[in-house]
């Protein structure tokens, strides 16, 4: 992606805001349908990252989310032509103090089984010459993290083993906004009200947001 399409990209965000857009973002990595688009989804999380929330932002209605994922600049700039299928495990797990966690591998290759021998190393290997402090510090980091993502697999109802869901069309899903409906549930509560919507794929998450109405329908 060249400067020109960088800058044409950060113009359809900046007039948004962008904790919702990170919030969105979040929530479209834990559909299974969008495993193989991570790529695109990521380049979208570091430029919401650097953008400053001014005001009463608004957010982005579901017509402008497709505009943004399925369009120009993102798609013409040859982005989705580097993602590649998942061909792992779309939601795997990690055993560590307190039982399995699940966990989203992601883009990184063989995650899951570095992180294994990284949290093997930390406790099953550690040497006298190895600062106690570092290990309580470094392990209860790890706890915090893995915590928080088993909780936020459990409640979009993603388990181990869940596989990705490869499409031929090479475009993101966007869910479309319905009611509330029995099914997974993801819940993203950065403010107090919330939208619900289902992925194509059948699960249902809700994406909070600030009480302003959606622009770009």
């Amino acid at each position: 992606m060249n400067d020109l399409e960088l800058a044409g990209l950060r113009d359809q965000l900046a007039p948004f805001n962008p904790v919702a857009i990170a919030s969105g973002i979040a929530a479209l990595q834990l559909c299974p349908a969008n495993a193989d688009h991570l790529v695109r989804l990521e380049v979208l999380a570091d430029l919401a990252s650097s953008l400053q929330l001014e005001g009463q932002a608004a957010e982005m209605s579901r017509r402008r989310w497709n505009q943004v994922v399925n369009g120009a600049p993102l798609v013409s700039s040859g982005i989705p032509q580097l993602e590649d299928w998942l061909d792992a495990e779309f939601v795997s797990e990690l055993a560590f103090f307190g039982g399995g966690y699940s966990v989203l591998p992601g883009l990184t290759e063989d995650a899951v089984f570095v992180s294994r021998l990284l949290l093997r190393a930390l406790h099953v290997h550690s040497r006298p010459s190895v600062d106690p402090d570092f290990v309580l510090v470094a392990s209860r980091l790890v706890h915090a993290a893995l915590v928080v993502s088993d909780t936020m697999a459990k409640q979009a109802g993603l388990v181990r083993g869940t596989p990705a869901v490869h499409r031929g069309d090479r475009a993101v899903v966007v869910p479309t906004r319905r009611s509330p409906a029995a099914g997974k549930t993801f819940a993203v509560r950065h403010v107090e009200r919330k939208r619900n919507w289902r992925c194509a794929d059948g699960s249902t998450w809700l994406i909070g947001g600030r009480p302003s109405r959606p622009r770009g329908d």
